[in-house]
């Protein structure tokens, strides 16, 4: 008999709200651990989901991939006949079956571009759910974020908040920057209102900027949080 393999299910599915609170009950440290990560893997995944268009570099890509798609229905509709694409498309694994069945150059070198941005969103994408994960903790830890910009070249995202909430963010995030220096820097500036946090996954440098044919360094922030 033909062992049937078990569809992997996320854990909500499977264990009743009652277990789970009996589970919870009863849990060890390390349980609880456990279930922390989920739960933050799994809100990550969402807030990247309803958030990912937010930031400009990721919606670029994705019209990238929109573009790219518009350019592969009219490649296949030219090799296989007007609307074939559109009659066709939804169905699993189609670019994938039709590369083996209807190889061309044009199309291959298409589908392979489709499949080459699509795995650079999926990267984005995974990058964009701990970005949002650690705004989402600065709100919820009480700070106000008086307004927040998106970097136009890259994922990162710099919060804006009162100066006067300086100290409190060091003791509660502290240990994630260099603390002296930031108040120090802070220090400095008694009639700034606001402070910076820069929220990316890698460190600031430069950039070409092609208006101006020169390099220039990327927006400073008073601390930077790596994710």
């Amino acid at each position: 008999m033909a062992r049937h393999r078990r569809r992997i299910q996320h854990i909500g599915q499977i264990i009743p709200a009652d277990r789970m609170r009996q589970y919870v009950a009863h849990a060890q440290l390390a349980d609880l651990h456990f279930l922390q990560e989920l739960i933050d893997g799994r809100t990550e995944e969402i807030l990247a989901e309803e958030g990912a268009n937010e930031f400009p570099a990721f919606a670029r890509l994705a019209q990238q991939r929109e573009d790219q798609l518009t350019t592969l229905a009219r490649l296949i509709d030219k090799n296989q006949g007007r609307g074939y694409y559109k009659k066709h498309a939804t169905a699993p694994n189609f670019f994938h079956d039709y590369l083996r069945d209807y190889p061309t150059d044009e199309i291959f070198d298409a589908i392979h571009t489709l499949w080459a941005i699509e795995a650079q969103l999926r990267d984005m994408q995974a990058a964009i759910g701990p970005i949002l994960q650690w705004q989402r903790r600065i709100k919820q830890a009480g700070f106000t974020i008086n307004t927040v910009h998106h970097s136009q070249r890259s994922l990162s995202v710099y919060l804006y908040l009162p100066v006067n909430q300086a100290e409190a963010f060091t003791i509660v995030f502290g240990q994630h920057f260099d603390v002296p220096r930031f108040l120090t820097t802070v220090a400095h500036r008694p009639s700034d209102p606001e402070f910076s946090v820069r929220l990316s996954d890698h460190v600031t440098g430069m950039y070409y900027n092609q208006s101006e044919g020169a390099q220039q360094r990327y927006r400073e922030a008073d601390i930077n949080l790596y994710v």
